[in-house]
This record gives C-alpha cells, structure tokens and sequence, in this order.
C-alpha cells in the first residue's frame, strides 16, 4: 500500500486564503497545573490540563500582489488544510502575532517569517 500525505498545505486567516506558505511548524504546550490538595501524605492530589497553547512559526513566500499584513493579527483564527481536500485540519483561536522578518535573496525568493501563538482548538 502506498503511503498517503496531506500535500501543500493552506493557511486561512480570518477567512482569507493564503496558498503561499512554505511551511508550518507547531510547538504545543500542555499547561498542565499540579492540584494540591489535603492528604494525609502531603501528595498533590492530582492534574488539571490548562488550555493547549501553541507556539506556530510560519515561513511564506512574499507575492508581489495582496501580501498578508501579518503584523496587524490579533485574535485571529487560523486554519491549515490540504491543498488536495481537506485530508487533515487543524484550527487554532486567538492567535497572536509576535513578530515578523523579512528576508530577501539574491537569486531566492522574498521570503517573511512569521512567530506567532494561540489556543489549538482542533486537529482532524
């Protein structure tokens, strides 16, 4: 059987659809919090999961029309699907943009990264 992948990947930003992604990486934290509790051992009583935050760092290619304004997101939702269909999808909320470089090459392309965070709410 051969192996299936999710393509190109699209980035949707409030609605909008940005095709020229380069790639995408997510690093997600858990928050888990320790709960103490009264015990006779002086144990914690056990763990309560705080929201899935994530940390994207997102590489694209600048067009030469219609370039994102990333500096301006804030509270943004942000979905990534394949180009193919949607194979897989994952939506993150309130994400916020920390910080944007441009980068310009003598023979590459014009390339912005992008480090932003948010709430990973799904991922299909």
């Amino acid at each position: 059987m051969a192996a299936s992948f999710e393509g190109q990947v699209v980035l949707i930003v409030n609605g909008r659809p940005v095709t020229f992604i380069k790639s995408i990486k997510e690093a997600e934290n858990r928050n888990r919090e320790r709960v103490l509790g009264i015990t006779l051992t002086g144990d914690h009583a056990g763990w309560v999961d705080g929201p899935r935050e994530v940390d994207l760092d997102i590489e694209a290619y600048r067009p030469k029309t219609g370039d994102v304004d990333w500096g301006s997101i804030a509270g943004a939702t942000v979905a990534t699907l394949s180009r193919e269909g949607v194979i897989r999808a994952t939506v993150y909320t309130d994400v916020v943009v920390m910080s944007v470089d441009r980068s310009f090459e003598e023979k590459g392309a014009a390339m912005v990264s992008v480090k932003a965070f948010g709430r990973k709410v799904v991922a299909t």
